[in-house]
């Protein structure tokens, strides 16, 4: 069962990306969800910062270039909109492309 702190600093975790997840690590309880969801959050900024140089580029293509930038917008807050709201139901999540990077951020700091 997760408690509502954990549930706290996994929402603040995701809400404020990689500000929000060394808040979680530093300041937050040192349970496996706080840190599942900090390296979620840390994983989602990555993937995010891949995607919107990708989406940069490709947004030079005439008319097409301009659609696939903002469909690839929408689909960034469809997710982290969607994260908010699994982190606040006390739920684990492991989304696709994101849940690999935030597997390998989490071994390490797992171990540490």
């Amino acid at each position: 069962m997760v408690t509502s702190d954990e549930k706290l600093f996994g929402f603040i975790a995701w809400l404020f990306s990689i500000v929000g997840a060394l808040v979680a690590l530093l300041a937050g309880p040192k349970t496996e969800y706080v840190k599942k969801w900090a390296s979620l959050s840390i994983a989602y900024f990555v993937v995010v910062v891949v995607v919107y140089v990708f989406a940069f580029i490709v947004s030079f293509i005439p008319f097409i270039g301009i659609i696939i930038f903002w469909l690839i917008q929408i689909a960034v807050i469809l997710v982290w909109l969607w994260g908010i709201l699994v982190s606040l139901r006390g739920e684990y999540w492991n989304p696709p492309v994101i849940g690999a990077v935030a597997d390998k951020i989490y071994e390490m700091l797992r171990s540490s």
